[in-house]
């Protein structure tokens, strides 16, 4: 059995494992959770296998933002963003440069987006991987600039990057669905937890039951992966059935 949310007319986009009508279905935050959002720590991640949506991780608390459109990136850049002095931004070389500069600097920087006071305010950012500093620039100018330096994660290791919580970071959309992702602390455990909320007034919407058979089966029964599922009916998510949680459930 699988529930499902389906578009009639179009797929905005799709999230297996998430939160449907009350249902939770969480994910431990381990150490190996922690150990890829400090080691992409800086990074801009580029979502390959969904819509090319790009994220960045702030390197004060490794958690991730999405950068949306031009706009709210440029936004998210100002509100995050650290000032720097013009003599400590020369220590930074630009990307491309051969200078050495100060590595010290350099290393502290990483993946920091620089506001130079100084100036004008233009902003800077400190690409972890070479730890030189590249020109953002205008919002059009800045997020095709971001979205080239990003680097390519699937969508199961950028799951394991908590979402920044408390910010108004926003999510791609789609009409009378939104979508969060929080901490949630139980007796077994802390848990990040992807929920869902529908808004069933909207005629785009609608759940969904599916099965791979219209029949019952005893022996033999064929399968399918809940992304399947998702793809064969143009949904926008699925959860699997209850009858994949454990009898103490």
């Amino acid at each position: 059995m699988i529930y499902y949310i389906y578009m009639h007319r179009f797929v905005s986009f799709m999230i297996a494992g998430l939160v449907v009508a009350g249902a939770l279905l969480a994910r431990p935050a381990t150490a190996a959770t922690t150990s890829l959002a400090t080691r992409l720590s800086g990074f801009i991640l580029l979502q390959v296998q969904r819509n090319g949506e790009t994220w960045y991780v702030y390197p004060n608390n490794h958690q991730r933002y999405y950068l949306g459109n031009p706009t709210y990136a440029f936004r998210l850049m100002t509100q995050l963003s650290l000032g720097i002095s013009d003599a400590n931004l020369a220590k930074i070389p630009i990307t491309g440069s051969t200078d050495t500069g100060d590595l010290t600097l350099r290393q502290r920087l990483s993946g920091l987006i620089l506001l130079q006071v100084e100036r004008n305010g233009e902003t800077w950012y400190v690409d972890p991987r070479t730890l030189q500093r590249t020109a953002l620039g205008a919002p059009t100018a800045a997020f095709k600039e971001m979205r080239n330096l990003s680097l390519g994660i699937t969508n199961a290791d950028l799951a394991t990057i908590p979402v920044a919580v408390g910010f108004d970071a926003p999510q791609p959309k789609t009409p009378g669905l939104s979508y969060a992702a929080k901490n949630i602390s139980t007796s077994r455990g802390t848990f990040l937890v992807d929920s869902i909320t529908l808004d069933l007034t909207q005629s785009n919407l609608r759940v969904m039951t599916d099965t791979i058979l219209t029949a019952d089966c005893a022996n033999g029964c064929p399968a399918t992966s809940l992304l399947n599922y998702v793809n064969r009916r143009g949904a926008l998510a699925g959860i699997h059935g209850t009858y994949f949680c454990p009898p103490e459930y």
